[in-house]
């Protein structure tokens, strides 16, 4: 299920108002080589260190477990072993499947899912519009879809949604950029983008322009900030880095802010100013997620700031509604938010944990 439209709405009204005070532009790369998909997998998920609710309330049920790309960032797989051990506490089988980045595996991987019939369906989607169709073939046989960190589009069908607030989470990195710098001067800023059309991309970005512009407007009656490049990366780490050796000699390295949606890509752009002989530290860099790795580079002073994500929370939250629905709650519909906050130095402390598995 989608966001709420009112965000979207204010997000093209503050678009207009920018046009007069910066420039957005925009690229986009091919998506990933296609990748054969493993057969639906039921190992058993490693330990996690913390304590889930046990019970048995999914004896004799199984859930299917459709993702996107597992690999190129630790997030998923931390998620699929916190999902894993939650539902087989309750007693459910967990069979998940990789579709590596490639659309037309992972539909091939959800018709698989439905034709075992399994009792539910959650699903990362490649993109929101991705999976639209296959999901309507889910309802038609009687298996509720849920989604999990990119939502379904409304041309599709699924139960619940269960996500991290990224609009809110880029709106209040974009605030937080806009009072860095002094009002009239122009902030030129670097975007590393997700996925191309999907739908959590495109709110930690716009949400991100959006907090901006809000922070300018109420503070100095115009925007002063200019986009000098966006490219989609995918949430990789190597292929932000690749971006990012290009945009330094582009630009020379004459830009103010560089915004990651995601840690992973953070990591590839620190690792790119770092051999160009740049200090990262030099210019304002963001992430999004809460990776270990992430956290450290904040102590370190190479990213000034960290939207938590956490996998964790993501998937306690899509055990308990999953399987409350299951269990004939009917009341389980839309979508559901873990907490957030932003990550500086002046806080990291306080979520940083050296024996993270993420």
């Amino acid at each position: 299920m989608r966001k709420c439209t009112w965000k979207r709405l204010t997000a093209l009204l503050l678009l207009l108002v920018m046009l007069c005070g910066c420039t957005y532009s925009g690229g986009k790369n091919a998506d990933p080589a296609p990748a054969p998909s493993p057969a639906p997998s039921q190992d058993t998920a490693p330990a996690i260190s913390a304590s889930v609710e046990s019970g048995t309330s999914g004896e004799g049920k199984t859930i299917g477990f459709s993702i996107a790309s597992l690999a190129g960032t630790p997030y998923w797989q931390a998620m699929l072993d916190r999902l894993k051990a939650g539902f087989e506490a309750k007693g459910y089988e967990v069979v998940y499947t990789d579709a590596a980045g490639d659309v037309s595996t992972q539909l091939a991987d959800i018709q698989t899912f439905i034709s075992m019939n399994v009792d539910a369906l959650l699903i990362n989607p490649y993109a929101s519009d991705s999976v639209a169709d296959v999901s309507l073939q889910a309802e038609k046989a009687g298996i509720p879809v849920f989604a999990v960190d990119i939502p379904i589009s409304d041309t599709g069908y699924s139960i619940a949604t269960f996500i991290c607030d990224n609009w809110s989470i880029g709106k209040e990195h974009g605030r937080r950029v806009g009072a860095l710098f002094p009002q009239g001067e122009t902030v030129d800023i670097i975007i590393l983008s997700g996925f191309a059309g999907g739908e959590d991309s495109w709110d930690r970005r716009l949400g991100f322009v959006t907090g901006i512009a809000d922070y300018q407007i109420e503070n100095g009656s115009s925007t002063n900030f200019n986009i000098l490049y966006q490219s989609y990366c995918n949430y990789e780490q190597e292929m932000a880095y690749e971006r990012m050796v290009d945009i330094i000699t582009r630009f020379d390295g004459d830009f103010d802010v560089v915004y990651c949606e995601n840690d992973a890509m953070a990591l590839g752009a620190i690792t790119a100013l770092e051999e160009a002989g740049r200090n990262p530290a030099d210019y304002i860099i963001l992430g999004i997620d809460g990776m270990r790795q992430g956290y450290e580079k904040v102590k370190e002073g190479k990213l000034y700031g960290d939207g938590v994500n956490s996998p964790v929370d993501v998937a306690d939250l899509s055990v308990e509604k999953i399987d409350a629905y299951l269990s004939g709650d009917t009341t389980i519909s839309g979508t559901y938010y873990t907490e957030f906050d932003i990550v500086t130095k002046d806080n990291v402390d306080s979520y940083y944990d050296p024996n993270s598995l993420y």
